[in-house]
C-alpha cells in the first residue's frame, strides 16, 4: 500500500471484504441461477449454525 502506511492486516481485511462483496453481488443478482449462487456461497461460508436460544444465525467464513 501507499508508503507502507497500512499493515498486512489492513490489506487482508480489504481482500476478505472484496471477496464477501463479490459473493453478495452474485447472490442478489436475479439473473444468476441457484446452483451458481450456491457454489459462490459455499466458497465463502464454512458453516452456518442457528442459535435457537438467542434467535441468531452464526456464519463461520473460510479465511485463506
Amino acid at each position: 500500500d501507499v508508503l507502507g502506511s497500512r499493515g498486512l492486516g489492513d490489506v487482508y481485511k480489504r481482500q476478505v471484504l472484496n471477496r464477501v462483496r463479490t459473493v453478495y453481488d452474485i447472490i442478489k443478482d436475479d439473473t444468476v441461477d441457484y446452483e451458481t449462487k450456491g457454489f459462490f456461497m459455499r466458497s465463502l461460508v464454512e458453516d452456518i449454525v442457528y442459535d435457537k436460544k438467542n434467535g441468531k444465525m452464526i456464519f463461520t467464513l473460510y479465511i485463506s
